[in-house]
């Protein structure tokens, strides 16, 4: 099963508006579901760099490289 970041951000930020008291407890609360929110983006962050196959010695495609050989 995928993790779907998308959706887990909008149930926590749905979580964070309704904390909307001015007590102690809703600004714990608060701090907590930063701290969460914070980490569901770092998790993405590094679930899409997963993805990536790195090649060896290929460096960067950059602006005004020649196009790459095909073939023999």
């Amino acid at each position: 099963m995928n993790s779907n970041y998308p959706l887990a951000r909008a149930y926590l930020i749905n979580a964070f508006l309704t904390l909307d008291g001015n007590n102690p407890e809703d600004d714990r609360l608060r701090r907590a579901v930063e701290l969460l929110l914070e980490a569901v983006g770092r998790a993405q962050r590094s679930s899409a760099y997963s993805n990536v196959v790195r090649f060896p010695g290929a460096g960067p495609i950059l602006p005004g490289d020649p196009p790459p050989r095909s073939g023999p």
